[in-house]
């Protein structure tokens, strides 16, 4: 455990490939306090869009945020600006979605999320004069 309160891994991903489609590396970290996912892929041809799957621990269901592709050989990052006072174990999933309909998932992380400050919002603010 790190002074952060965190667990943080790494994966990458090389040496597969299915129907022109082949990652590279897949990755959580936190940058200024929030879950960044960042991947990369070495050919995107039958590649439709990414999902990132985002499941808290005591959450029923998953957020799904899409991403459209952007080339090859291009580094993707995807900052989570939804987290809010969790506490709890979050698991990051990265699906590629092929033009067939084909779902692969390229890579999948979890971290324990504790955030260090409290981040002000208009809700959070609202909600200390209810």
């Amino acid at each position: 455990m790190t002074r952060y309160g965190f667990i943080l891994l790494a994966l990458v991903v090389t040496g597969w490939s299915v129907a022109g489609f082949s990652p590279k590396s897949f990755g959580v970290t936190l940058e200024n306090g929030l879950p960044v996912v960042q991947w990369e892929a070495e050919s995107e041809e039958d590649l439709h869009h990414y999902e990132v799957e985002i499941r808290m621990q005591f959450s029923p269901e998953p957020r799904i945020v899409e991403v459209q592709p952007h080339g090859a050989g291009k580094p993707y990052t995807y900052r989570d600006d939804g987290l809010f006072k969790s506490g709890e174990a979050v698991r990051y999933t990265l699906v590629a979605i092929l033009d067939t309909g084909e779902r692969i998932e390229v890579g999948s992380m979890e971290i324990d999320y504790t955030p260090t400050a409290v981040r002000r919002t208009w809700g959070s603010i609202k909600a200390m004069f209810q």
